[in-house]
């Protein structure tokens, strides 16, 4: 059985128990140590605790041997004998070692994978509120934006870029609005000015005329004339 487990990688011990847990043959692999002649139940082998004659073939961990154990009761009228193979557990578990780096390995690529993706899509999300930022803080500072923001997408970003732009054209209406009225003020401030400057003496000259008419002789018809005029 060992020779054949061989021609399959196998590295197995087989041992026969007689009744009372001990070994009485035994071929076993370099791995091993001689068991040979003793008795394993006294030495607290969990495999070696003697099965009921209904026990079907089991397999466990064995401590003791560091081992992945399986045995099976011997049926045989008057034999009371156990079958016991035990593979060492590094071998017994390679195909699972060898499936977990496998998995690391996966797991690590579609990390990998999935991190580069998320920085596309982190980078694709960050980049209009970038620029919406940068545009916020030009209308903070000098009242307008330099050039609208970009409209990337069609989604919440994208109707929120276009939002600000009709935004910013529309503060930009209002700014405009606001210089020409300052303007028509400015021009109104001005004509004020001017016309309280010429009616103020305007106004001392007709003074002027009604003191000098009162004082003028009754039968000087020709001079109340040009004082009216």
């Amino acid at each position: 059985i060992r020779e054949s487990s061989a021609a399959f990688n196998f590295t197995v011990n087989v041992l026969i128990l007689d009744a009372g847990g001990v070994v009485i043959v035994e071929t076993r692999g370099e791995q091993f140590a001689a068991l040979a002649g003793q008795n394993l139940r006294a030495a607290g082998w969990l495999a070696a605790q003697w099965p009921r004659p209904h026990t079907r073939p089991r397999y466990m961990y064995e401590p003791q041997a560091q081992a992945l154990v399986g045995f099976a009761p011997l049926k045989a009228p008057g034999v009371h004998w156990m079958a016991m193979v035990m593979q060492p557990l590094r071998e017994a578990l390679a195909p699972v070692y060898r499936m977990r780096r496998r998995l690391m390995v996966l797991l690590a690529g579609v990390l990998l994978a999935g991190l580069g993706v998320a920085v596309l899509l982190a980078e694709r999300m960050t980049r209009p509120l970038r620029e919406l930022t940068r545009a916020t803080q030009e209308i903070a500072q000098v009242g307008q934006t330099r050039r609208p923001v970009p409209v990337r997408s069609h989604d919440e970003i994208g109707q929120l870029a276009r939002s600000f732009n009709a935004m910013a054209r529309e503060l930009k209406r209002a700014q405009d609005d606001l210089v020409q009225a300052a303007k028509f003020a400015f021009v109104g401030e001005v004509a004020a000015g001017v016309a309280h400057e010429v009616r103020t003496p305007l106004g001392i000259l007709r003074s002027s005329a009604q003191l000098l008419a009162r004082s003028l002789p009754a039968d000087g018809a020709a001079s109340a004339e040009l004082v009216e005029m």
